[in-house]
């Protein structure tokens, strides 16, 4: 992303899949080294006593969270740095607390800390209310820190009047656009 910063004339990066793949990853050696030195200690069943349910299994989280939102602030500030002006936005997953816990990427504070300039939340789906619950919650979250754009999953549409619904359903919402 920074060489596209540098060597090109562009107005912002987007982080698209800035998370992990889900909750039951990733347990390899490397991981497994690294975190047991950020604890100071050996971890006896790995990778059971990391996994939902054992000893460590929030502290395992809290870790991976860390590790993705190190990695959005450090590429967000150097990007900045290089290009003032420059927007970083992020593609978020639209429940702030299963992107927190299964996927470890907490946007919430990234866009409260500055991390992010805007946000775009997934929120993929062709029901109106469920998009009016997320969007609710989502716009209460950022609490107009930056703007907010709903991504509306029009391929999932059969036709335009959905879409327009939508849009509205966005609007009505607080979503700073669409």
């Amino acid at each position: 992303m920074l060489e596209l910063v540098r060597g090109y004339d562009i107005a912002g990066i987007h982080f698209d899949y800035m998370r992990y793949p889900g909750g039951d990853y990733c347990f390899c050696d490397g991981c497994r080294e690294r975190f047991q030195q950020s604890q100071g200690a050996k971890v006896e069943r790995w990778p059971d006593d990391v996994r939902e349910g054992g000893p460590l299994a929030e502290k395992w989280q809290q870790w991976r969270r860390g590790l993705i939102t190190s990695l959005a602030q450090e590429i967000s500030d150097s990007a900045h740095a290089l290009k003032p002006g420059l927007c970083v936005s992020l593609a978020a997953w639209p429940d702030t607390e299963a992107g927190r816990e299964w996927y470890g990427q907490y946007w919430v504070p990234w866009a409260r800390e500055g991390t992010l300039d805007f946000v775009c939340p997934m929120d993929y789906t062709t029901d109106d209310g469920h998009l009016a619950t997320q969007l609710a919650s989502q716009v209460a979250a950022v609490k107009g820190a930056i703007p907010l754009y709903a991504g509306l999953g029009a391929f999932e549409m059969k036709s335009d009047a959905e879409l327009i619904s939508q849009i509205q359903t966005a609007r009505t919402e607080g979503a700073d656009g669409f």
